[in-house]
C-alpha cells in the first residue's frame, strides 16, 4: 500500500528511514511504540503536523508498505481526523514533491483543534 510521510527536512530522498518515538507529538499519545507515522494522504500528514505556518516549505515523501498498524484512539487522540498510520519496520521512502503552506485553518472539533493547510507544490 502507498504511504505519504512529511517532513520539513528535504535531505532524505531515496533513503531508508528508522522507526522513533516522535519528539513532536500529542501530550496523551503514545511515547512508548517506536514507529514511522505516515497517511494515505498528503492532507492527512498535514492534519497531524501542528503547527505549520503559512510560507513554509514542507517535503512530502512516498514508500510503500505490507505491514502496518492503525493506532487507536488511546494511542492518538485525533486518529480519527488525521488518518495517522504507523510503520514499525525500516522503510525505504522516495521524494514525491516539496509544498509551500499558503493557508492554515482551524477546526475545532470536541476538545481537538485539527489544522487544515491549503498549499502550492513547488516542485515535483
Amino acid at each position: 500500500m502507498r504511504f505519504y510521510h512529511v517532513s520539513n527536512n528535504p535531505h532524505i530522498a531515496e533513503s531508508v528511514i528508522y522507526p522513533r518515538i516522535p519528539s513532536r507529538r500529542l501530550v496523551t499519545e503514545d511515547d512508548k511504540k517506536a514507529r514511522i507515522c505516515v497517511s494515505s494522504s498528503i492532507i492527512g500528514c498535514l492534519s497531524a503536523l501542528y503547527p505549520l505556518e503559512k510560507g513554509q516549505h514542507m517535503y512530502i515523501y512516498v514508500c510503500d508498505a505490507e505491514k502496518f498498524i492503525q493506532p487507536t484512539l488511546e494511542q492518538v487522540a485525533d486518529v480519527a481526523y488525521t488518518g495517522e498510520i504507523w510503520l514499525t519496520e525500516a522503510t525505504k521512502i522516495e521524494y514525491y514533491e516539496e509544498i509551500r503552506i499558503c493557508e492554515k485553518h482551524i477546526m475545532v472539533v470536541e476538545e481537538f483543534e485539527i489544522p487544515f493547510y491549503e498549499y502550492i507544490v513547488i516542485d515535483r
